[in-house]
Parts: C-alpha cells; sequence; structure tokens
C-alpha cells in the first residue's frame, strides 16, 4: 500500500468546507476515483459521522454533493488546540505514506495545528509526501504573515506549504501562459511592449447575506483585495512567465513592489443597507466597495496602469480581466458568469476570420462545470505548486494592501455602479 493517500480537513464544520471543499472533493473523485483513499473530518462540534451529515444537511449540503465520497469519509471528534487529542488521529492515519492535511481554520490555528502534528511524528519535516493546505488568508498582516513563515519553516520545508487562494486555480487564470502566445502570436500589436493597461473586475450581485461578523472584520479590501485579485492581477501581467520557475517568484514579489498606488483616485464605497444588515454595527464605515489605481513603473521603460475594483450589490456579476494596448485594442476574458472573450473593434479588426476562431476553440477547452477548488484538491494532491504563492508573494501582497489601508477617501454611499463613478 505504498501509494495510499488520507486528507485530513482542519476547520470541516465550517461553512466552507460544507459549501466548497466537499462538492469539490465529490467532482474530484467523480473525475478520478483513485485520488484520495480516505477523508478525515476533524471537529468539535458534533461527535459521529452521522451527527456531522446532518449538521451539514441543516447548512445546505446535499446528497449530491457527497455521494462519490461518502465511502471514504470518516468523522472525528478532536480539538486542534488539545496536543493530547492528536494521538488518536495517529494511530488512524498510521498505514497511510501519502499524508495530505487541509487547514480551513482561522489563522491564528496554522501554527497550533501544524506544530501539534509535528510533535506527534504525524507531519514529518522533509518527507514530499507529506503537505499542509492552508486556506487564505495567511496570516492578518504583513508581520504576522512573516512570523507564521517563519515558524512553519521551523517545522516543514516551504515545500510542504501549500498557501491556498482558489481564485488561482479559476481554469483561465491558471491557462493565462497559453492564452498570451496565442494573442501575441496573431501581431506584434498585441505584445508585451505594446500593453497600456491591465483592469481586474470582480462584481458581485449580492449583498453580505449573514456574514456581517465576518464583513465588519474584514470590508471588501481585506476580504478580496489583499489575495484573490492582487495575485490575479499579478498572474495577468505576468502571465508570458513560466508559472512553476523560480524565477517567477522573485517576479511577482517585484511586480507588487513596482506597484505605486493613486491615492487620489482611490474610490472606497459601501451599499445602501449595508448598515441595517445582521451583526453590522449602526454607524459602520466598512467598505463594501472599492476602486484601487495603480501605476507600474521600473526606470528606463513605459509606465503601465492598472485597476482593481470589486463590490458587493452591484448591478451585475463578473469577473473579468481586461488588457489595453497602445493601439486602443482591447480584449476583456470574462471569468463569471461565463468564460469567454469579449474585444473592441480595434482589436477585431487586427485579427482574421481564422484567429477568432482559434480564440473560440479555446475557450470552448474550458469547463463551465469544473469548480476552482477540485483544482486546488488536485494540485495540492499532485504536488503541483503553480497555483499557490510563495511566502514572499503573499508578503508583498500584505505591504501592498498596509499601504491602501492608510488612505483614508470619504465613503461613498451607493445603489448601482453610476453612484462609484468619479
Amino acid at each position: 500500500m505504498s501509494e495510499n493517500k488520507v486528507l485530513v480537513i482542519f476547520g470541516s464544520t465550517g461553512d466552507l468546507t460544507f459549501t466548497k471543499l466537499l462538492p469539490a472533493l465529490n467532482q474530484l473523485i467523480l473525475f478520478n476515483p483513485l485520488a484520495l483513499n480516505k477523508i478525515i473530518l476533524i471537529g468539535r462540534q458534533v461527535e459521529t459521522l452521522g451527527q456531522y451529515l446532518s449538521l451539514g444537511k441543516e447548512k445546505g449540503l446535499k446528497s449530491t454533493d457527497i455521494e462519490a465520497i461518502i465511502p471514504c469519509l470518516e468523522y472525528q471528534y478532536l480539538q486542534a488546540n488539545v496536543v493530547e487529542d492528536y494521538p488518536t488521529l495517529k494511530k488512524a492515519i498510521k498505514d497511510f505514506t501519502h499524508r495530505f492535511f487541509y487547514l480551513a481554520t482561522p489563522p491564528s490555528m496554522f501554527a497550533t495545528i501544524t506544530e501539534a502534528l509535528s510533535t506527534h511524528q504525524i507531519l514529518e519535516k522533509s518527507n514530499p509526501n507529506h503537505r499542509v493546505a492552508l486556506e487564505k488568508p495567511f496570516g492578518i498582516n504583513e508581520k504576522d504573515a512573516v512570523s507564521l513563515s517563519t515558524f512553519l519553516h521551523s517545522i516543514i520545508e516551504e515545500k510542504q506549504l501549500y498557501r491556498v487562494d482558489h481564485y488561482l486555480a479559476k481554469p483561465l487564470i491558471e491557462h493565462l501562459p497559453t492564452l498570451h502566445q496565442l494573442i501575441t502570436s496573431f501581431s506584434p500589436l498585441f505584445s508585451n511592449n505594446a500593453l497600456k493597461s491591465i483592469d481586474v473586475i470582480a462584481y458581485e450581485t449580492q449583498g453580505i447575506s449573514t456574514r456581517g461578523k465576518f464583513y465588519e472584520a474584514t470590508g471588501a479590501i481585506l476580504d478580496m483585495v489583499q489575495s484573490h485579485l492582487l495575485l490575479t492581477l499579478a498572474k495577468a501581467f505576468l502571465m508570458f512567465n513560466d508559472p512553476l520557475s523560480e524565477a517567477t517568484i522573485s517576479l511577482e514579489s517585484s511586480f507588487f513592489k513596482h506597484l505605486t498606488l493613486n491615492d487620489a483616485s482611490l474610490v472606497l464605497g459601501q451599499y445602501e443597507g449595508y448598515r441595517q444588515e445582521a451583526n453590522v454595527a449602526p454607524l459602520s464605515m466598512v467598505e463594501t466597495y472599492a476602486f484601487i489605481p495603480f501605476t507600474y513603473a521600473i526606470p528606463g521603460q513605459s509606465s503601465l496602469a492598472f485597476s482593481i475594483a470589486t463590490g458587493k450589490k452591484l448591478d451585475k456579476k463578473e469577473v473579468s480581466l481586461s488588457y489595453t494596448f497602445l493601439n486602443g485594442a482591447t480584449i476583456t476574458f470574462m471569468l463569471s458568469p461565463t468564460i469567454a472573450w469579449v474585444a473592441n473593434e480595434s482589436f477585431l479588426k487586427i485579427i482574421s476570420t481564422s484567429q477568432r476562431d482559434a480564440l473560440d476553440a479555446y475557450f470552448k477547452t474550458f469547463d463551465p462545470q469544473l469548480l476552482a477548488y477540485t483544482q486546488v484538491f488536485d494540485h495540492f494532491i499532485e504536488g503541483k505548486k503553480s497555483i499557490f504563492p510563495h511566502a514572499e508573494v503573499v508578503e508583498s501582497t500584505w505591504h501592498l494592501v498596509e499601504k491602501i489601508l492608510q488612505v483614508k477617501p470619504k465613503l461613498t454611499f451607493y445603489q448601482s455602479l453610476k453612484d462609484l463613478v468619479k
């Protein structure tokens, strides 16, 4: 049994596990029945698997979400902050050589759990078949992220650490290098040197729902910008580099260091009615919308304009990347609600019918039903690190976000996007 594989999920009674992780694992097993042999769910809210599944049903988990993984599911009551509870887990996985630990917990628990796993020799340093995935956010600020990495590196190696951001697992983002090669093959007018700007958008029509307590502590910047959208912006710009190379880590970190925030054009907003949501302060100044413009400049090179825009309760649902070139041509890659490409007339005039067909054909290769977290688990289990940011990169995003948070523009109250346009 040299290839037997076990996945252990801490934080299994959280909403993320029920709504995202279990359905993604179910999809993974449907695609590849041999991906895992056992899934152990760790929690302290209930005591048995039956009780766990009943809790999941109360939180919206459907039987179809887990029908493929039911045979390999096991629940174990364990208090993650009690070291004495871990021998039971050690006994349960002693025969598994490939051990994957997924921490869907607050970042304050990352060090505690990883240290306990190491103390009981459940997790072995330098063993490439023992890996730990950490759900975002990684730390609560730059200092905390640096301290956390330093501590974790004393227990396991960086190559065993997988910092999760499911946005990077969206199929289109992962395959941006291929899209870049395709577009630049159309004409020199679409080369990197001809680029003028990149804009990243993540709009939602929904409000915060029942997440008032969470959102009051984060707001749009910490919820969406620090990890999801800054990392997406870096991938969008550096998509022509080999995502597996060490050079890319340095390039991504350097990218953030060369971004200059355009303070005067920063826009923060809050949707009308946010203050009436459950668990929201009556005079809350938390932003539910953020427009963040940057200038990217390296001495001796032309500067580029970048922007990130994200918000809740807006007129449309959209996640997209837009590239504008110096000749006025623009192409937008839509990630949600559909996977598609849209270009302006200037772009379409330059490419031929066969090139349009080539783009159409490439976009048809993306499976709209493929869940981002399915990709997260697949890459984690296979040991592919291309969609997991390095410590240096995550720390760079925190450094930049702390600069953004220091800017305090007047909060704009909005009912639609038109209220936010300066």
